[in-house]
């Protein structure tokens, strides 16, 4: 019988309205064996008094109060008191499955890897969401990042908050602090290493969209500047650790996506200063034709990712 404690760690900052509903979707969890570490990150809101109360109600929840450092700091604030042999991540606006860490843990155990990952839906996908029993299944370490950096499967994502770890894996590791999207070169540096990890295609995860949230918001000049840190950090990652293909691969996406980025840039007055972002990441890499495999198919997928994009940025 599985009895490994587990440490899920829910970093909080300013999210009254959602954080009991998250924290009671934890707590129900049919895999009874586990510690609940809420980082109260500088909430300026109710937030840090309710994770008192829920620490007060339940023994098996941790509250962590300290000043606002950001989502990565946050949740490296709760890595370093974890005590579980495997650590998970929930943002504290999300919800999740009353057996998404039994599964999960299940999986580990019954393909002997050290990590395991379930599929995602939206909250509001989820009266409408058929259910699936779909058998687990592992994938490659080295096939499942590359999958994720190529987009090649939607509901395998570069997010931390739907996979389980071994503490192996994190406790010796920081998410980069001051960047919209932390968790992209972390969990794929992560996974790249492992033999094999655990896939369940099961929705287990369920995302919160807000209007007001950090990643929800129209497109910045910071959201910018952190596409190109990321971009740069998985292509410093391909350079020092993958293969030829592999490297080839990432730099025709990488270029693919900066070139879009530099585009809706030169149509928006209000980041147009990301293109100098976006120019120097190209030069500095010594991008160049030879780095393409345009045809007209994906021309016309680029142009419509522009429309698309364009539309978002004018309802922001």
């Amino acid at each position: 019988m599985l009895n490994d404690l587990i440490s899920i760690i829910i970093p909080v900052y300013n999210v009254e309205e959602y954080l009991d509903e998250c924290i009671e979707s934890v707590i129900i969890q049919s895999y009874k064996n586990i510690e609940v570490i809420l980082v109260d990150d500088g909430s300026t809101d109710l937030s840090g008094r309710k994770c008192d109360y829920w620490g007060q109600q339940d023994s098996r929840i941790r509250v962590l109060h300290k000043s606002n450092g950001g989502l990565a700091d946050a949740r490296n604030a709760g890595v370093k008191i974890a005590k579980g042999k495997y650590i998970g991540f929930v943002d504290s606006d999300d919800l999740i499955d009353p057996d998404m860490y039994k599964e999960l843990l299940e999986a580990i155990y019954e393909t002997k890897t050290k990590m395991a990952m379930c599929s995602f839906i939206t909250n509001k996908e989820r009266e409408t969401y058929p259910v699936k029993n779909a058998n687990g299944y592992i994938i490659p370490g080295k096939e499942l990042a590359n999958t994720i950096v190529l987009h090649k499967n939607k509901e395998m994502t570069f997010s931390v908050w739907k996979c389980l770890y071994h503490r192996d894996l994190v406790v010796n590791k920081e998410f980069p602090e001051g960047r919209l999207f932390e968790d992209v070169v972390y969990n794929i540096s992560t996974i790249y290493d492992l033999d094999y990890v655990a896939y369940i295609p099961k929705a287990l995860y369920f995302y919160r969209i807000r209007e007001e949230s950090i990643t929800n918001k129209a497109l910045s000049l910071k959201a910018v500047e952190d596409v190109v840190a990321y971009n740069q950090g998985l292509l410093d990652f391909y350079n020092s650790r993958g293969t030829k293909k592999e490297i080839k691969n990432f730099r025709i996406y990488s270029l693919y996506e900066i070139l879009l980025y530099n585009i809706i840039s030169r149509n928006n007055n209000e980041i147009r200063e990301a293109i100098k972002y976006t120019n120097d990441y190209i030069v500095r890499n010594h991008f160049s034709i030879k780095d393409t495999n345009f045809n007209i198919k994906t021309i016309v997928k680029f142009l419509f990712e522009i429309k698309i994009m364009n539309k978002a940025l004018m309802k922001g």
